[in-house]
This record gives C-alpha cells, sequence and structure tokens, in this order.
C-alpha cells in the first residue's frame, strides 16, 4: 500500500535534509577553518555548448550557448595530488560531438594561509601546487556566480577563460 506524505510531513523531511547537508558540508571542508563555498549559477557566454562535471558529487550539466543554469554545488577541497586524483575538483569545458573536451578544473584549497579558489587550465587534466586563484571573486566562504567565456585561452583578469563573480 503506498502511503501519501502530507505536507507537514514533507516541509519536516525537507528541513532534516538541509540540516543533515549543512552539517556534512562543515565535516568534509579541509579543516575547523575551512570555507565553504557555493556555486550558484554557470553562464554560459562562449557561443559553444559547454558541461560543467563536479567529480566528488557526480554532478554533471550541459550548458547550451548563451544560456545559464543554476546548479548550487559547493567547490571541492583539493589539498594535493591525492585528492585531486579522488575527483576533488570541477571539470569544465566544451562538448564536442558528443565527446568532453577538457579545459580547465576548479576547486578550493588553503595554500600558505591564503584560502582561494584555484584552478589549471588547458593542460592535461592534473593538480598543480602552483595553481593560480581563479580570476575574479575566488575567496572562499559564500555564493559565486562561475562564468565563461573562450575556454580556449587562459583566465586573466580580463574576460577570457572563466572568471567567478559574487552572486
Amino acid at each position: 500500500m503506498v502511503q501519501v506524505l502530507s505536507i507537514k510531513s514533507k516541509l519536516i523531511l525537507a528541513i532534516l535534509a538541509l540540516v543533515a547537508s549543512v552539517a556534512l558540508m562543515g565535516m568534509t571542508a579541509d579543516d575547523a577553518h575551512a570555507g565553504v563555498t557555493e556555486i550558484r549559477n554557470v553562464y554560459n557566454n562562449t557561443g559553444k555548448t559547454v558541461y560543467l562535471w563536479n567529480h566528488e558529487n557526480g554532478y554533471r550539466v550541459t550548458i547550451a550557448p548563451g544560456q545559464q543554469v543554476l546548479i548550487n554545488n559547493w567547490v571541492p577541497w583539493c589539498t594535493g595530488y591525492t585528492d585531486f586524483n579522488r575527483g576533488h575538483f570541477i571539470e569544465v569545458g566544451y562538448v564536442n560531438g558528443g565527446s568532453h573536451v577538457y579545459k580547465y578544473s576548479i576547486w578550493q584549497q588553503n595554500r600558505n594561509g591564503l584560502d582561494r579558489i584555484r584552478y589549471t587550465a588547458i593542460t592535461p587534466m592534473n593538480y598543480s601546487p602552483t595553481a593560480q586563484a581563479m580570476p575574479g571573486a575566488s575567496s572562499v566562504d559564500g555564493r559565486r556566480d562561475l562564468v565563461l567565456f573562450d575556454l580556449d585561452q587562459p583566465a586573466t583578469t580580463t574576460s577570457s577563460g572563466v572568471r567567478l563573480n559574487y552572486s
């Protein structure tokens, strides 16, 4: 027999799920002082179909040219090669003939006391201990929008590559 949950029961379950996800978010951060950064929207300004794949939680999305999507995904913490090889990063690239063409890896890292969203670009997909902070709002904690421009260009402080904005 199928039981239908009341609105009140559904609301309580939703609140419990939210509380559990916030607790998990705090437990998965690098240390007790680690920030949590959420990508809320992805804007595809490339003129090509792009994909975003969060290897940590398995979330994948394809975004048509000129479109945006609401994703609500945390940027994974990655402290080195081992974390990266375990999927603690977000992959971004183009969709070409049904295949994914990797362009960027994105993660959070506290290096030398500087918590930032970091990236590697247009190289074989790999962790880099010298990865730079992303252009734009790369500090950790809070909500960000990921804006994609020409993914064939390196990210800079100008409008090429990828950029983070405050959401």
